[in-house]
């Protein structure tokens, strides 16, 4: 017999009879029903409550509690058969006791699965006037909820398709109004404009670092150092490309000097190292060092001017450099060309002052004007702006103050050769061994 179908989760009770010779017989030894899904041999005994001579002898009901836990499922039929117990002595085991289903056969059954909590009906949109909806997963829904979710709507689906004519604004600004407002604010433009100019200036994208003076050594070769930093548009240090630097030296006379360089190494991110090798059989001269590389496709270039002097000269161009440099300030401050002129004229007793060493002076042999002249050549020749001062004046004005006061100087060589000694009885000068 069926017991017809319920919902899933739902509790039926379903009462049978057994009986012996057409006589109700009890159900003896320890009795039990279980439950058989569809065709299916495992029986399910979870959920399944047996009352075995409910009334009377051989009238029994069996209580099913159909939930998902006790392992039932929708969609199913179900029966109950006796899996234990004899009836007059007889096992009554397989006897059939009665069938349900579960939400499988009726309309109303399968209602409670259909309705939301609220006990409305739910529904999914899969079509549009026959056309399937395909999406991302959610992005429809999320769409959807997104367009309506407004506390207050203020606008309508005819508006929202609603094509408009633009037309005039009536507040809008004259052209006129606008150029006065551009001149009115034409000195802040103007200082926005310098301090643009100003921080461009300072953003260089590469730079070659070293010192300006590479002195001649009195024997062998000395390698001097010196660094190439590229940076990218934002003033980040960055690599350049495939670490390729090019270096190149070239003197003032137009001779390559190029092979005095090292190959550049990469230190860290966009800074790279190279030494410029000077021999002690070097000569006096001035150096237009570069170094040039790529990043991203795009040119980087660093240049530095050097000079290559031996001990003498180096020494006085740094001191002619440090005087020239205040009469050079003094000079852009005040625009005068005297100023220049007489700092320029001290620089030879400020030179002899500087090489009054110890108590020993040779002032019978001063510098020679060759030494000076590529001292003050190198040294001034930054400096030199038309219509300020002669820079080939300078050499003449130095060695005309040195015949007055001779230039002192700290011997140390003669023809080449070291000297030793103070000049004393006990330490006589000689040459050195």
């Amino acid at each position: 017999m069926h017991f017809g179908d319920i919902a899933l989760g739902a509790t039926i009770d379903i009462p049978f009879e057994t009986t012996y010779g057409n006589v109700l017989t009890t159900l003896t030894g320890t009795p039990a029903v279980s439950a058989y899904a569809d065709n299916s041999s495992t029986p399910i005994t979870a959920g399944i409550t047996l009352s075995a001579d409910l009334t009377v002898a051989g009238s029994h009901s069996v209580r099913v509690v159909a939930t998902s836990g006790n392992t039932f499922a929708a969609s199913k039929n179900y029966t109950l058969r006796i899996s234990a117990g004899t009836v007059g002595g007889v096992s009554a085991i397989g006897r059939v006791i009665g069938a349900f289903s579960i939400q499988a056969r009726s309309l109303e059954s399968r209602i409670p699965a259909a309705l939301t909590t609220n006990g409305n009906m739910k529904a999914s949109l899969v079509e549009i006037i026959t056309t399937a909806l395909t999406e991302t997963t959610g992005q429809i829904a999320a769409a959807f909820k997104k367009f309506f979710d407004i506390a207050s709507p203020t606008s309508t689906m005819n508006r929202i398709t609603l094509v408009d004519t633009a037309t005039t604004a009536s507040n809008a600004p004259s052209a006129a109004a606008i150029r006065a407002e551009i001149d009115a604010n034409s000195t802040q433009l103007s200082a926005i404009l310098t301090a643009a100019s100003n921080l461009n200036n300072l953003s260089a994208l590469a730079n070659l670092f070293g010192p300006v003076i590479l002195e001649i050594p009195d024997s062998g070769s000395v390698a001097i150092p010196f660094r190439f930093v590229t940076r990218d548009s934002e003033g980040h240090l960055i690599d350049v490309d495939s670490n390729a630097v090019t270096l190149s030296a070239i003197n003032g006379a137009g001779v390559d000097r190029s092979a005095s360089w090292s190959a550049a190494t990469r230190l860290s991110v966009g800074v790279y190292a190279a030494t410029y090798t000077i021999l002690s059989s070097s000569t006096n001269e001035s150096l237009a060092l570069s170094a040039t590389a790529a990043v991203g496709g795009s040119p980087r270039r660093g240049d530095l001017g050097v000079s290559v002097a031996d001990y003498n000269t180096a020494t006085i161009q740094g001191q002619i450099l440090t005087y020239v440099q205040n009469a050079a300030t003094e000079a852009a401050a005040t625009t005068n060309k005297s100023a220049v002129l007489a700092a320029v004229a001290a620089v030879p007793a400020q030179i002899t002052a500087d090489h009054g060493i110890g108590t020993y002076q040779r002032n019978t042999e001063p510098l020679t004007s060759t030494q000076i002249q590529n001292a003050c050549d190198t040294a001034l020749n930054d400096y030199s702006v038309a219509n300020i001062f002669d820079v080939g004046a300078v050499p003449a004005a130095v060695l005309a103050a040195a015949a007055a006061a001779p230039i002192a100087s700290n011997v140390k060589r003669v023809n080449d050769g070291d000297i030793a000694g103070d000049g004393s009885d006990g330490n006589p000068w000689r040459a050195a061994p």
